[in-house]
C-alpha cells in the first residue's frame, strides 16, 4: 500500500535493517507487533506507555532496570539473578516462589498475610514488630507457643 511519500506492508515479513544504529532515535507511536530483535543493544532505552503483553525476554541483561507502574500480572519470572532487587508499593498477590535463595532479604511495612511458608529453611530468620495473630508454626499457634515459652 503506498501513502505519499511511504511505502506501508501490512501483515508481511520483512528485515528492514540488520546492523543499524537507532542511537537516541525517536519511535513514537511505532507498532512493533511480532518483531524480533536478536542481539540487539537496548541498553539507556526508555519504554514509556507501551502494550508490552505477551512480551518474552529470554537471556537479556537488565542490570539497573527501572521498572515503574506496571501491570505484571501473569507475568513468570525464571531462573533469574535479583540480588540486591528492591521491589517498592507493590502488589504481588497470588505470587509464587520456589526454590528462590531470598537470604539476608529485608521485608519492610509488607502485606504478608494468608502467606505460606513450606519446606524454607528460616535458620536465624528474625521477626519483630509484627502483627501475629492468627500465625501457626506446624499448625500450631505461634502466640500459643509464646505463652508456653514465657511460662
Amino acid at each position: 500500500i503506498l501513502g505519499g511519500n511511504e511505502m506501508i506492508l501490512q501483515n508481511e515479513r520483512i528485515d528492514v535493517c540488520n546492523d543499524c544504529d537507532f542511537s537516541y532515535s525517536n519511535i513514537s507511536g511505532t507498532n512493533f507487533n511480532g518483531v524480533s530483535a536478536i542481539d540487539s543493544d537496548f541498553s539507556e532505552i526508555t519504554v514509556s506507555n507501551c502494550n508490552m503483553i505477551s512480551a518474552h525476554f529470554d537471556n537479556v541483561m537488565l542490570e539497573d532496570a527501572s521498572i515503574l507502574d506496571a501491570n505484571m500480572a501473569g507475568t513468570s519470572i525464571t531462573d533469574v539473578s535479583m540480588t540486591s532487587t528492591r521491589f517498592c508499593n507493590g502488589d504481588i498477590k497470588k505470587g509464587k516462589f520456589e526454590s528462590v535463595d531470598m537470604s539476608a532479604t529485608t521485608f519492610t511495612g509488607c502485606d504478608l498475610s494468608k502467606t505460606v511458608l513450606e519446606n524454607c529453611n528460616l535458620e536465624g530468620l528474625s521477626i519483630s514488630s509484627c502483627q501475629i495473630s492468627g500465625m501457626t508454626i506446624d499448625g500450631i499457634p505461634l502466640t500459643t507457643l509464646l505463652e508456653k515459652y514465657y511460662k
